[in-house]
């Protein structure tokens, strides 16, 4: 396979010279909003009085295609973070599985170790719910289930009915007209 098609754009391609890719590396190194080849001028050659960026840099940037590979740059360094972001994600529930768990081991262990005529009917009640709650949620249900009413009829019918009111106003004073 040649090692020459695997290049990734934000490296240094075939032919480039080493001054036109350091330049480049410039440019692709700034944040996009402030990516410009003035701005890689005056950081090379010090900042200018003039406005002009110089031919050497421009042409490099067109040659080498400063703005596309600097895009696939920007790409990748997104698509980095988001791979860093979901593996941390995935670390953070892993470890706190295993943290859930051994919490679980210690309660029940305690409550193996309590006796169950020391509970007042409270509590038992309250373990009840809890232990409910916990396999529903682990079987993929939702820890609680609650019912909204709203009686909307009534509440469209008294929106007709303002809206009924604030309009006979306007059509009486058309009406005396």
């Amino acid at each position: 396979m040649n090692p020459e098609a695997e290049r990734a754009p934000w490296e240094r391609q075939p032919g480039e010279p080493t001054r036109a890719y350091a330049a480049f590396c410039r440019y692709r190194d700034m944040p996009a909003s402030e990516r410009s080849l003035r701005a890689v001028a005056d950081r090379l050659y010090g900042p200018s009085r003039t406005t002009k960026v110089p031919k050497t840099l421009a042409r490099w940037s067109a040659r080498w295609r400063w703005v596309e590979r600097a895009a696939a740059w920007d790409e990748e360094q997104d698509r980095r973070a988001r791979e860093a972001q979901l593996k941390a994600i995935q670390e953070m529930r892993e470890r706190h599985a295993r943290e859930a768990m051994a919490l679980q081991q210690k309660a029940l262990q305690r409550l193996k170790d309590m006796d169950p005529n020391e509970l007042s009917p409270e509590a038992v009640l309250r373990y009840f719910v809890e232990a409910a709650k916990l396999e529903r949620v682990s079987r993929g249900e939702p820890e609680t289930i609650q019912e909204q009413r709203h009686d909307w009829v009534s509440a469209v019918l008294e929106l007709w009915s303002k809206r009924q009111a604030q309009t006979r106003p306007e059509e009486a004073e058309g009406d005396g007209a």
